[in-house]
């Protein structure tokens, strides 16, 4: 039960994000969707959105625990033919 508030209030904005259990559910109307991820570097990249969770979950759950979260983003792309373009999109990434 702690989990759903957790994963609801601290760990995904509302209005933009989705959560998917598996990859299966993500795939599961087109196969041929191509996607990549990306995340910060550890130690080089200060991660706010992972720092703001952690917070928040401590704060919920009223204990400092030693939690570690990690964030990133998955990048579905769901158009076939578009070798060229990926390319393009990746760079945006790096």
């Amino acid at each position: 039960m702690i989990w759903k508030n957790l994963e609801k209030l601290c760990f995904l904005r509302i209005n933009v994000d989705n959560v998917f259990k598996s990859f299966d559910e993500v795939f599961k109307e087109n196969s041929e969707n191509v996607y990549f991820s990306v995340e910060f570097l550890p130690d080089r990249q200060y991660d706010q959105r992972a720092d703001s969770a952690i917070q928040c979950v401590n704060l919920l759950i009223d204990e400092d625990n030693d939690i570690n979260v990690k964030s990133g983003k998955l990048i579905i792309l769901i158009r076939k033919n578009f070798s060229d373009e990926l390319a393009r999109i990746k760079i945006l990434y790096k």
